[in-house]
């Protein structure tokens, strides 16, 4: 087996020793990889875990703008719709990792490459909890979230020391095995309370390692167009605004449970916090756009591919991030604008909100004409060596 590569951009150039669903355009069958005598199941690609995600984020989309006041129509039904498809394709990949040989899951664990997807299988572990299974078993949420933010441990010890080994520096893959615990915060306020340990360490966790890591990241993927020279890119704008939105929440959460604010103990010093993460948000979300435009001749190149889904998840908390802070001052994760400022805050949220719906929306209809494309692909394929298997007895 050859060495991982050093970079996620590099998955295609090293096809031994990496998960071809990676980076190849192929939802369900990697047809690239023909030797590989594989069922559907266990050829699902990791890059699944960014298409359920990014459903999860499109559900909180939607939450999120029916708070605002948008018609329970246009967010309801499709915030179940998201929701329902997000908790399916996490039952389906559950299902690969059950019948994937150990040693293609070995790999998978200590290759950085491909361990980094797990992070968002955990992120939406957290969220069908919370959501789905909840309605059926609400006694399940709190150890869950439990075994979850264990889960998040797991997946980033593995990750790092894979780095450590192969010498990844920080890069926008990094974001989904690291920030993720901050979803831990999310999913946590309404189960364990705004106050709970384990709410408050995991957003204290999760804004450490944005301080650590951020900032090289964004240095590195901003001067070095060969660093994620594909839509994989959209995964840096991730920390910053999840932080921010997780932030929001878990002042709502403690207002909601007349607590105060139990994140820093001051109500002006939580302010404070919430302008520096949300400016903050605004400028990685904007250096990322820079870095699709420096990249949109690799992107273009390639035509669309799994790697899209990046542009999922991290954008919708770009979006949920700016719906919170363009809220009206009445509400505990606002900016307290109000006029003038705050109307031009809202035009800027909603505009931002209604390109990433249509974007997530967009990927995954691409992803869903890939799967049936392949699948339509492999059943020819096998109609045609069915043929050939009775051609050759027939002559035999």
């Amino acid at each position: 087996m050859s060495a991982p590569p050093t970079s996620i951009h590099k998955v295609d150039s090293d096809r031994k020793g990496a998960d071809p669903g990676l980076t190849a355009s192929h939802l369900f069958l990697t047809s690239s990889d023909p030797d590989r005598d594989e069922g559907v199941l266990q050829s699902l690609p990791l890059g699944t875990n960014g298409l359920s995600l990014g459903l999860c984020g499109l559900a909180g989309v939607c939450g999120e703008l029916e708070r605002r006041g948008v018609s329970p129509f246009l967010t309801t039904v499709p915030y179940w719709v998201a929701m329902g498809c997000a908790a399916l394709l996490f039952v389906t990949f559950t299902a690969r990792l059950v019948v994937s040989p150990r040693a293609r899951l070995r790999m998978e664990a200590t290759t950085p490459q491909l361990c980094f997807a797990y992070g968002a299988y955990q992120m939406t572990y957290l969220f069908v909890l919370f959501r789905v299974v909840k309605l059926a078993c609400p006694a399940c949420v709190g150890p869950g979230i439990h075994a979850g933010a264990v889960l998040q441990l797991v997946v980033i010890g593995l990750f790092l020391a894979g780095c450590w080994r192969t010498g990844l520096k920080p890069e926008p893959l990094w974001n989904p095995p690291t920030i993720n615990c901050a979803v831990t915060a999310i999913v946590g306020i309404a189960a364990l309370g705004a106050n709970h340990w384990l709410v408050r360490s995991s957003l204290w966790y999760a804004l450490a390692l944005q301080v650590l890591f951020v900032p090289w990241q964004v240095w590195r993927t901003v001067r070095d167009p060969d660093i994620a020279p594909n839509c994989a890119v959209s995964m840096m704008q991730a920390p910053c605004s999840l932080n921010t939105l997780t932030f929001g929440v878990v002042r709502r959460g403690a207002k909601l449970a007349r607590l105060g604010p139990v994140f820093l103990g001051d109500a002006r010093a939580e302010q404070v916090l919430a302008h520096a993460l949300f400016a903050a948000a605004t400028l990685v979300f904007w250096l990322t756009l820079y870095c699709l435009w420096a990249r949109r001749g690799p992107i273009r190149e390639r035509g669309f591919d799994l790697s899209f889904v990046a542009l999922t998840f991290p954008s919708c908390s770009t979006a949920i991030a700016g719906l919170q802070y363009a809220s009206p001052p009445a509400d505990a994760a606002a900016s307290g604008a109000d006029g003038t400022l705050l109307l031009l805050l809202s035009i800027y949220a909603f505009a931002v909100a209604s390109c990433v719906t249509l974007t997530v929306v967009a990927v995954a209809l691409g992803c869903v004409k890939i799967a049936v494309n392949e699948l339509g692909g492999a059943s020819n394929s096998g109609g045609a060596q069915r043929v050939d298997a009775t051609t050759s007895a027939g002559v035999a």
